[in-house]
């Protein structure tokens, strides 16, 4: 077993390929592809912007920034079941751009289980100082009334083929 301690989100893939390289005979790898990969929801924020406000124009244009910088191109899916309900383009607070539409992603596909794992950890209501009890109501309402799904993994694209 080896155990990797510490680290930053910026530097993960480099610490996972010297693990796996320490741990490569023992695992029977016979190499390591060390090729970078986009992560899931890789975009150019231009692109992201041009097909966000294709998709929903009636967003305003600092709620569709806000989308494309925390989800790239995977906005659109954390904006679909909006479709089909409106209100979920409503904001959790009326000082930030974190829709409920986003509580919902959470919950559905980022494994959120609690109003606190959204407002403190998937949207940036905490950052911005507007994470109190309310919001937390809201959020929890949401989660009580919209029935969700077993939490599943974003439509992430394959690795290319090697």
């Amino acid at each position: 077993m080896l155990s990797v301690a510490g680290g930053k989100l910026t530097t993960y893939r480099r610490i996972a390929l010297a693990a796996l390289s320490t741990l490569r005979a023992d695992l029977g790898l016979h190499r390591l592809d060390r090729r970078p990969f986009p992560l899931p929801g890789a975009i150019d924020p231009d692109e992201g912007m041009r097909r966000l406000a294709r998709c929903s124009p009636d967003l305003e244009p600092v709620v569709r920034a806000h989308l494309v910088h925390l989800y790239g191109s995977l906005a659109d899916e954390v904006l679909a079941p909006a479709t089909a309900d409106p209100d979920l383009l409503r904001p959790l607070h009326p000082d930030g751009p974190d829709l409920a539409a986003q509580a919902l992603y959470a919950r559905d596909v980022e494994w959120a289980c609690r109003p606190e794992d959204v407002v403190r950890r998937r949207t940036t209501l905490a950052l911005r100082g507007l994470a109190g009890e309310e919001v937390v109501r809201r959020v929890d309402e949401l989660f009580k009334t919209r029935g969700g799904e077993a939490p599943r993994a974003a439509s992430v694209p394959s690795s290319p083929a090697r």
